[in-house]
Parts: C-alpha cells; sequence; structure tokens
C-alpha cells in the first residue's frame, strides 16, 4: 500500500483516519512520558553525582515528552492535503517553542552545575546566560512570525530597522543591565559572595545571587534587598571584599573572643543600626588583633 492508495483512504474516511492518528499520537505520548521519561528520572536518582539530577530539574522530561505526538501529527500531515499547511505550521510553532524553552532550561541546568562546583569562586556568569536566552527568545519569536505568515526571516528583520526606537525603548533596561553586566565581570567589581554596602537602597550584607537584571543582597537582619544591576553602575556602592582578604591573609590561626567582654551601651545604638555595627565592631576587633601579632612577629 502506498502513499497515494494511503490518502485515498483517509479521504474516504477522514473521522476514522483523524482517530487512527490521534489514537497513535496518544500511545507515543504515554510511551514517551511514562516510560522514557520516567527511565530518565529514575537513573538520575540512582547516580552518586548530582549533575544529572540538576540537569532532569532544569529539562523536565515530562515536558519534552509532548515533541513525540507533535512530531507524529506533522509527519502524517499529508494524509490531509486540505489541511496538510495548516497542520504542519501549528505543530511546528509548538516544537519551536519546545525546543526554545528546553535549550533555556539546559543554560540554567548549566549555570547551576557552575556554582555548585567546587571551583566555583563567586564569578557569575548567570549574566552571560540571561543575555543568550533572550536571543533565544528572540530568534523563537522571529521564526514564529515566518512561520505564520510564510515570509523569510531575512525580510523581517529588514522591516525591524523602522521599528528600533520602539525596540531601544521597550528593552532599555535589558540593554542598560546587559551593559552594566559586562562591566561589572570585566572590572571584577562584585562576585557572589562579597559584603557590599550601597546606601542608596539601604543594602548592607552579602550578595547572594546575581543575575541579567537584578542583584540580591542578603543584610544582617536576614532581608533580602532587590537591586537592579544598572543602578550599581550608575551609582556608588562599597565592597568590603578587600578587608575580608587582608584578615584572612593576616589570620593564619584562629583566635577566640569572648563575646561577653563586649558591651555596647544599647541607649547609645538605634535599634535598626544595631546589626551593622556589631558586625563592624567584630571585624575591626579582630583585625586589630592581627595587626598586633604581626607586628609583634
Amino acid at each position: 500500500m502506498n502513499i497515494e492508495s494511503l490518502q485515498a483512504w483517509v479521504a474516504e474516511n477522514q473521522l476514522l483516519g483523524f482517530g487512527v492518528i490521534i489514537l497513535a499520537s496518544v500511545i507515543i505520548f504515554l510511551i514517551a512520558r511514562f516510560v522514557i521519561a520516567r527511565a530518565l528520572i529514575y537513573l538520575a536518582t540512582r547516580t552518586d553525582t548530582k549533575y544529572d539530577d540538576i540537569a532532569v530539574r532544569n529539562l523536565r522530561p515530562f515536558r519534552i515528552a509532548w515533541a513525540a505526538p507533535l512530531l507524529v501529527i506533522y509527519f502524517f500531515a499529508y494524509f490531509w492535503p486540505d489541511y496538510q499547511n495548516a497542520i504542519e505550521k501549528a505543530a511546528l510553532l509548538v516544537i519551536l517553542w519546545l525546543l526554545a524553552i528546553t535549550f533555556n532550561a539546559l543554560l540554567s541546568a548549566l549555570n547551576e552545575i557552575y556554582e555548585s562546583s567546587p571551583s566555583f569562586s563567586g564569578v557569575s556568569i548567570q549574566g552571560y546566560l540571561d543575555i543568550v536566552k533572550i536571543l533565544v527568545l528572540i530568534v523563537a519569536l522571529i521564526l514564529s512570525i515566518s512561520l505564520i505568515s510564510g515570509q523569510s526571516p531575512v525580510s523581517l528583520l529588514t522591516g525591524l530597522g523602522a521599528l528600533t526606537a520602539v525596540l531601544l525603548l521597550v528593552f532599555r533596561d535589558t540593554i542598560l543591565s546587559i551593559v552594566a553586566s559586562i562591566q561589572i565581570s570585566t572590572h571584577d567589581m562584585i562576585k557572589e559572595g562579597d559584603w557590599i554596602e550601597v546606601p542608596s537602597y539601604e543594602a548592607d550584607g552579602d550578595v547572594i545571587n546575581m543575575d541579567l537584571h537584578t542583584v540580591k543582597v542578603q543584610n544582617w537582619d536576614k532581608t533580602v534587598s532587590t537591586i537592579p544591576t544598572y543602578k550599581l553602575v550608575d551609582g556608588s556602592f562599597k565592597n568590603w571584599r578587600s578587608m575580608q582578604r587582608v584578615m584572612l591573609s593576616l589570620m593564619p590561626l584562629s583566635i577566640m573572643v569572648d563575646h561577653l567582654m563586649i558591651r555596647i551601651p544599647c541607649s547609645m545604638i538605634k535599634k535598626e543600626e544595631s546589626f551593622h555595627l556589631i558586625k563592624r565592631i567584630q571585624y575591626l576587633l579582630i583585625l586589630l588583633v592581627a595587626m598586633a601579632i604581626v607586628k609583634c612577629h
């Protein structure tokens, strides 16, 4: 039985042929979701390394399983010549965005693996990965418009030249964040784990996360301040990383400090400033003791 005879049979029995294709798609989906996807998750949990767990958690095999029935529908769309073009476009459109989301999830997994590796030194690459994610979404959007309209992606890019001003206005914060992220990484201004102080945002604590648009700082009272990335470049902030390095280099031995010997008059300190003052007093005491030890030797 050749393709022409199959098409003729489907044309005579459209409802039955449609039911057969849908049934085949459902069977393929169930196999992909409940056999292949579950097998991948099971294998990831059985290994000693945690990297495959991170990959599976971000990639989500259950979501990728939806590509199987879509491929079946796409390859058998020729059974309905009158609707073949529409069916193929719809299937390709969903597959395209499924691939784009999966690729961005893979980038998130790579970033999480990088930050959880023993060699991680605090230099974040999440900003660069966010740039790649935005480019992937832009490419997917252009290809989607090209697929729906039937025009070439090159002609669409040519037409975007007239919308440059609008695009610059819409993506203003993103463009500023991209430039700021590159400057911060190039000049090594901030790393994850640094103690920074940003008075304009009342932030004073450790950097716990850096991405393209925001920098999250955990203050000493365990609150979290979120600062736009480009504001760090536009404004001023204080990074205490050098002070921490000096103390580490001057302190090859442990020094026990009895906290009961430290007295701070509560009447002289505002409650909201006590956390910052106590932290700085601890650093200064340790620094003074270390300098005295080095001077004696």
